[in-house]
């Protein structure tokens, strides 16, 4: 039992993210260490509608604000799918929709209105 709360403990840990701008950059952290850099010049902002997860069985449609980078911004196959979901992986971010977000990344990047599945042919 303790090791379960253990392992829920650095899960919870590991899921609280926090996002800056620093040297023509924006990254998100969390306590283990930095999960994604991108170069500001090099990257697309959205707002997307996503599925998000609120517990184990309840799905919402939320707003996102998801930054890509350029090589893979109109790539249908490299956008979030769903909310709750940066990983190191990916040269990507997803970042809460509230209006301080908006108002602060709005000052280093344009953010356009997109909707998950809307495709690129």
């Amino acid at each position: 039992m303790i090791f379960f709360g253990v392992i829920m403990m650095i899960g919870a840990i590991h899921n609280m993210q926090y996002y800056y701008f620093e040297d023509n950059s924006i990254i998100v952290r969390s306590l283990f260490g930095i999960i994604v850099k991108l170069e500001l010049n090099k990257v697309k902002a959205y707002i997307e509608t996503l599925p998000t997860c609120i517990c184990r069985s309840v799905w919402l449609d939320e707003k996102w604000i998801c930054i890509y980078d350029v090589s893979i911004s109109d790539n249908y196959l490299y956008r979030f799918k769903h909310g709750y979901s940066n990983k190191r992986k990916y040269k990507k971010i997803q970042i809460i929709f509230t209006e301080k977000n908006i108002n602060k990344i709005e000052q280093y990047i344009q953010i356009s209105p997109r909707n998950v599945f809307d495709r690129c042919f």
